[in-house]
């Protein structure tokens, strides 16, 4: 039978495809092979693969059985040898023996897989052995470590029995001493004894009773140094508690007792003295007795307890009391026996004080008598004081009523329709109307004073009606002093008001004059001083009021019409007022009836400027000119002519008064821009501060204080004062003269001046 193709018939190997057909044949090649081959070879070759895939499955199978055996045995081993890994001292050697039993009993069975089991076997005999070694040195440590610390123990233990016993031995003394204290206290307590001997006892019981106090004290401090010394230890703890706590309970027991035998003992002693003190009385006044029993009959007679009373007691007694006496007391007619002589002491001394008691009464009755007549004296007094200090409340209180009527003008709606002399005439009628209340206050104050201070009165119901009546007549003064007050206080608010408008209206009003009298100097080439001398001078040096408003009603008509200011007119209008003059005038010359040429000269004919934007001086008049320094607010400028106009811009040639740089300044720009005002004279204080001597705060004394609303006029440009770092200006004080420097502004910012 033809199998297949014979040798050399088969495609290489590189060529074949399966079954030994060409791989690179094309599928009808394939076909075609395939066709060639005979059913019954396709057959017998499958049939003959089949048998060799079933043995090669079957030996498998068997390989795959001895393996699974041998795992099997040897997981038997591995589990013995796991348990070996953990385990300890005392079941080592069972395991170690399981362990070899099982490597016997499997050896057959593990087969290959017998040299990895041993191996792993010993390496965790290795390991468990050495981790057991460990151990086992470890317990040794333990063991021993252990009876080191029962050694110790025990020794400790007999340390601390010692120490306890030290202290026992103190408690079993100290507690034999209290015994022994106690004893002597029951001797002293004996009555029976007599008093001395109680006496005697208590002393002895107190010499033993302190011997047992020291052994206590002895034996607390014993025990408190051994229960230090122990320690804070267990075995310490535990002796405390078992030993030294039973044995300080005994201290403080032992304590105890002394203390209740130290009060017994203190009892016996205090009784014993008791009955020490009864025999000696008893002595003393059978002594007594006989002193005054001179018949030596053992009874007083009546003369005899007259003379006791008279000697022991400083009291006669009268018939009537030694009728009382002897009627209670006497045995017949033999007098007072030894066996009531106590009595009769009482009884004269009660009669004493019955009689004292009866010259008490009659004193107090008087003293009360007197008190009351004091008393409604005093009050008496305080009724026409009161009575005085009403009229003078009533005074004041009519006073604030009229002012208060009259401050209805000084109301704001009121005072806009006023003019500024009309309210300073209702201001000043204020001032006017509240004097006399505050003259009435005065008055009731001192009545106050002379009433004196009701805390100072002695008698209760005087000082209750002090206090009551004073008190409300103190409130209606305190009611009535504020309203007087606010309505001063109005009233000065109001002339301040009014004197710093007329202040700021005068100054704008000298600004405009000092204008229009440099155009008519000018104008008629004459100086400051010949235009004084000329127009002014009514010797020697000064100008009278008449001459003063005669020259300024002529300003207006000698200046050039031409260059006349544009308030010109209203100027004119103001001079033409009598009352406009008159203040004028006052303010130009300090209050006083005539002008001096200087005054003149530095008021109203000098152009005083002062910055009140940044700016420049520059050399020249033009506004291009070279520029010397640069301007700060606040400087002052002193104009030497007119301003001129510059290129449609007002220019001044001028001086700084702070450094003396002479140029050409700005006064206002070609926007409209200002940069120089008149300079104004007067401030205004809007804060209370000082007026000091000197520039310099820290080197001056206070001239005096400057109030809230004062006007103060400026003698010189300010300055800043370099120890304070603030600008302080010197000025005169316009309501009294006074000059000196104030400080503007503080360092802290608080304002206390303004320019008015």
């Amino acid at each position: 039978v033809t199998l297949g193709p014979m040798p050399g018939q088969w495609p290489s190997a590189a060529a074949a495809g399966p079954w030994g057909a060409p791989a690179s044949a094309s599928a009808q090649a394939a076909s075609q092979w395939a066709s060639n081959v005979p059913m019954a070879s396709r057959m017998a070759l499958k049939e003959e693969e089949m048998k060799v895939r079933q043995e090669e499955l079957r030996r498998r199978r068997e390989r795959e059985e001895v393996k699974r055996k041998q795992q099997k045995a040897a997981l038997v081993v591995r589990k013995i040898v796991q348990r070996l890994r953990a385990a300890t001292l005392d079941n080592f050697e069972e395991l170690k023996l399981e362990l070899e039993n099982a490597m016997i009993e499997q050896l057959q069975e593990m087969g290959e897989e017998f040299e990895k089991v041993r191996d792993d076997a010993d390496r965790a005999m290795e390991q468990v052995q050495v981790r057991l070694e460990a151990k086992r040195k470890e317990r040794e440590e333990m063991e021993r470590k252990r009876a080191e610390e029962e050694a110790k123990l025990k020794e400790e233990r007999d340390w601390l029995a010692s120490l306890a016993k030290v202290v026992a031995d103190e408690v079993v003394a100290a507690e034999g001493k209290v015994a022994e204290a106690t004893e002597a206290g029951a001797a002293a307590a004996r009555e029976e004894a007599g008093h001395e001997a109680m006496l005697s006892a208590a002393d002895t019981a107190e010499a033993l009773l302190g011997a047992a106090e020291e052994a206590l004290q002895r034996a607390k401090q014993v025990l408190t140094e051994k229960r230090e010394e122990m320690g804070q230890s267990p075995e310490a703890l535990k002796a405390k508690s078992a030993q030294i706590r039973p044995l300080s309970e005994r201290i403080i027991a032992s304590n105890k007792c002394a203390t209740e035998l130290s009060n017994k003992v203190k009892v016996s002693r205090e009784k014993a003295k008791r009955l020490a003190a009864i025999d000696k009385k008893m002595k003393e006044q059978r002594e007594l007795f006989d002193k005054y029993n001179t018949n030596l009959d053992g009874f007083l007679a009546r003369n005899e307890l007259l003379a006791f009373a008279l000697e022991e007691y400083e009291f006669e007694l009268t018939e009537e009391q030694l009728d009382k006496l002897f009627g209670k007391l006497s045995n017949e007619e033999q007098g007072v026996p030894f066996s009531r002589f106590a009595q009769m002491r009482s009884m004269v001394a009660i009669e004493k004080s019955v009689a004292k008691a009866r010259e008490r009464e009659r004193a107090a009755r008087e003293e009360a008598e007197r008190m009351q007549r004091e008393r409604e004296e005093r009050m008496e007094v305080l009724r026409s004081g009161l009575a005085t200090i009403r009229d003078a409340l009533a005074r004041a209180e009519e006073a604030s009523s009229k002012a208060t009527a009259s401050s209805v003008k000084l109301a704001p709606k009121q005072a806009a329709k006023l003019s500024g002399d009309q309210l300073r005439a209702a201001a000043k009628e204020v001032e006017a109307q509240v004097a006399p209340g505050f003259q009435a206050l005065a008055d009731a104050d001192g009545g106050f004073l002379e009433l004196g201070s009701a805390e100072a009165e002695q008698d209760e119901q005087v000082r209750s009606f002090h206090e009551s009546q004073a008190a409300d007549a103190r409130a209606k003064a305190n009611k009535t002093r504020a309203a007087l007050k606010r309505l001063q206080d109005t009233a000065a608010e109001t002339l301040s008001k009014v004197e710093r408008a007329s202040c700021a209206e005068m100054e704008a009003l000298r600004c405009q004059v000092v204008l229009v009298i440099f155009r008519v100097m000018k104008a008629e080439e004459k100086t400051a001083e010949q235009l004084f001398a000329a127009e002014l001078d009514a010797g020697p040096g000064s100008s009278s009021r008449e001459r003063f408003v005669t020259f300024a009603r002529s300003l207006c008509e000698r200046c050039p019409q031409e260059v006349l200011p544009e308030a010109m007119e209203a100027l004119s209008a103001k001079v033409q007022e009598e009352a406009v003059c008159e203040r004028f005038f006052q303010h130009v010359s300090r209050g006083s009836a005539k002008l001096s040429k200087e005054r003149f000269v530095d008021v109203l004919a000098r152009l005083s400027y002062r910055a009140m934007k940044d700016g420049v001086i520059t050399r020249e008049e033009g506004l291009k000119s070279e520029v010397i320094r640069r301007l700060e607010v606040g400087e002052i400028l002193q104009g030497h002519a007119l301003p001129k106009d510059v290129d449609g811009v007002q220019r001044l040639r001028c001086r700084a008064l702070n450094d003396e740089v002479e140029g050409w300044t700005s006064i206002s720009g070609n926007q409209g821009t200002v940069f120089l005002e008149p300079r104004r004279l007067f401030y205004i204080c809007v804060a209370e501060t000082v007026m000091t001597d000197s520039m310099s705060v820290a080197d001056s004394k206070t001239v005096r204080k400057v109030r809230r609303g004062e006007l103060l006029e400026a003698i010189e440009p300010e300055k800043q004062d370099k120890s304070i770092g603030a600008m302080r200006v010197k000025c005169r004080a316009r309501k009294d003269g006074k000059m000196g420097f104030v400080t503007l502004t503080g360092n802290k910012g608080t304002a206390f001046l303004e320019l008015c």
